[in-house]
C-alpha cells in the first residue's frame, strides 16, 4: 500500500470527505487530492496533524513509508 492510499483509506474509514478533512487540515479540497494522488509531499507536521484528523499514528504512517516501493528517479 502506498502512502496516498493508506491516508486514502484512513479518511474513508473516518467517514470524512475530502472537504471536510480539507476543513480540519486548514487547506483547500484540491490540496487533500493532491496529498490522496501522490502529488504534494507531506511535512512532518502535516504526518502528525493528518493523524490527529484521520485516527492514526506517526508510526503507523512511518511504517506504511517503509513498506512502499521506492520511486526509481
Amino acid at each position: 500500500m502506498t502512502i496516498p492510499e493508506f491516508l486514502r483509506e484512513r479518511r474513508l474509514k473516518q467517514g470524512l470527505t475530502q472537504a471536510q478533512v480539507a476543513e480540519r487540515f486548514g487547506v483547500s479540497r484540491p490540496v487533500i487530492s493532491y496529498i490522496e494522488n501522490g502529488s504534494r509531499k507531506l511535512t512532518a507536521t502535516d504526518v502528525v496533524r493528518l493523524g490527529r484528523i484521520l485516527g492514526f499514528t506517526v508510526t503507523e504512517f512511518f511504517t506504511v513509508e517503509a513498506q512502499a516501493p521506492l520511486d526509481p528517479c
